[in-house]
């Protein structure tokens, strides 16, 4: 659990000390801003799941476009990444 925890200290220090987005995350909420039926167009040529740019889509509709919103999304889904390996780990 203390690995968790430090995961998510980690996380989100890198979060707030970002500047600006870059190339990628620029990208992605291109895409992400457009709706789920017309972001098909763009996702012919992105080599990225398709669930990726929509649930980044949900998500600033919520919590808006600033990048801190943008990137916390990202945390919030590699933290529970971390939690389920943990899991799966413990099971093993």
């Amino acid at each position: 659990m203390l690995i968790i925890l430090l995961a998510l200290a980690f996380k989100i220090l890198a979060v707030l000390n970002e500047q600006s987005f870059w190339f990628d995350e620029a990208v992605s909420l291109s895409i992400a801003k457009h709706n789920i039926t017309d972001s098909w167009q763009y996702l012919k040529w992105e080599n990225n799941p398709p669930l990726h740019y929509w649930l980044l889509h949900c998500w600033i509709g919520i919590f808006g476009e600033t990048e801190i919103s943008v990137r916390l999304s990202s945390v919030l889904f590699s933290i529970l990444g971390i939690i389920a390996l943990y899991f799966l780990g413990k099971k093993l």
